[in-house]
This record gives C-alpha cells, sequence and structure tokens, in this order.
C-alpha cells in the first residue's frame, strides 16, 4: 500500500476512533481500534516512529472526546513498543525482517486474531489500571477487559481489513 492512501486511511480510522470514543461508551464495554491501527503501522519505521505516532493518536482521541487526557496515550504507547514483538510471535518474523505489511490473505484470519487479542490485551489491561487506579473490585475490572477486548476485537478486523489490504508475500 502506499505511503499516502495509508496515511490517509490511518487519519480517516483516527475519526471513526473519536466518534466512538465520544458517543459509544458504556461502563463494561471501551470500543477502541487504537490498537488495531498501531498494529497495521508499516514494520520498516522504527520504534520510536511507532510510539510518536501512538501517543500523538492517543492523546488526540482523549482531547477531542472528552475523556480523561492522556489515558488512551498512555495505554496505547506500550502497545506501539511492542508492535513488532506482537507481530514477530503471533504472526511469522519475516513480516518484520522483510518489512511486509500484514492481510487476511497472506497472514490468515487465526494468526492476525491472536496478534490483536495480545495487542489488545497489553491496551485494556494497562488502560483499565490507570482508569481504576484501585476504586474498582477485580470482578468489574475482568469483566471490563474481557467484554472490551471482545467487543473491539471485531472492530479492530475490519480496521486491519481497511488499513492492510492484499499484499503478496
Amino acid at each position: 500500500m502506499s505511503s499516502n492512501r495509508f496515511t490517509i486511511c490511518f487519519i480517516l480510522a483516527l475519526l471513526v476512533q473519536l466518534v466512538l470514543a465520544k458517543y459509544c461508551q458504556w461502563p463494561l464495554v471501551y470500543i477502541c481500534i487504537l490498537p488495531a491501527m498501531i498494529l497495521c503501522m508499516p514494520t520498516i519505521r522504527p520504534v520510536w516512529w511507532t510510539m510518536t505516532v501512538a501517543f500523538l493518536a492517543g492523546l488526540a482521541v482523549d482531547a477531542l472526546a472528552d475523556g480523561p487526557l492522556g489515558l488512551n496515550a498512555v495505554a496505547l504507547v506500550p502497545v506501539a513498543a511492542l508492535q513488532k514483538t506482537i507481530i514477530r510471535r503471533a504472526i511469522d518474523e519475516d513480516i518484520v525482517d522483510r518489512h511486509y505489511n500484514l492481510s487476511f490473505r497472506a497472514n490468515g484470519y487465526v494468526r492476525l486474531s491472536i496478534a490483536l487479542a495480545l495487542a489488545y490485551a497489553v491496551f485494556f489491561i494497562i488502560y483499565i489500571i490507570v482508569d481504576s487506579a484501585g476504586v474498582r473490585n477485580f470482578g468489574f475490572n475482568l469483566t471490563k477487559l474481557l467484554s472490551s477486548t471482545l467487543v473491539s476485537l471485531i472492530f479492530g478486523m475490519t480496521t486491519i481489513a481497511v488499513l492492510c489490504p492484499y499484499q503478496r508475500k
């Protein structure tokens, strides 16, 4: 995919995330596509670049969606730091080494689902710990973690389909 097309799709996905964060929030479910967006970023970019984009995207969502400032940014930066590791472990090392992009045809639905679930687990564990700060009980936090991950996984798979179209391996 060309760099310009990816950038435009990334910005449009960020706008979708803004709408989701502003209008689709419930106490037990937070729908988020930011980890999927970060997972789709080209692996040719250095880690600091991915972390910077993740921080700015999370901060933009926090500032424009009236959420706690910095909450999405704090939870998204570790996902960006672990992007290449998650892709290496869950999908294939060649994707990172040869700078391939993710795609359903080349990598398969199961592998991409596992990678995305890992990214969401990292994101939501940090998000819930920072958001709750010891106020909520363990049962509520676990329910929020599982429900948010499952619902966001559906939206994340759609995001991957948009940001990472078919590419030959």
